[in-house]
């Protein structure tokens, strides 16, 4: 392991990555997203029950372009 580098990609998965075509890995980077966005949701409106879902779209927005902070 490189103390160096911030992420390590474990050895079978890097292996499997390697042996997937293009088109396959870039459909799992948007799969990764749309759940991130999902759980964000979910998180937002835990956090603000009464908001609807426009303030939720925002707030998921903003938080996915600055950061939470």
């Amino acid at each position: 392991m490189d103390p160096g580098r911030i992420e390590v990609v474990d050895g079978l998965v890097a292996a499997a990555l390697r042996e997937m075509g293009p088109a396959r890995r870039l459909e799992l980077v948007f799969q990764a997203e749309r759940f991130a966005r999902t759980l964000m949701e979910a998180g937002v409106k835990g956090r603000n029950p009464g908001w609807d879902d426009d303030q939720v779209r925002k707030e998921v927005a903003r938080i996915w372009l600055h950061g939470s902070e």
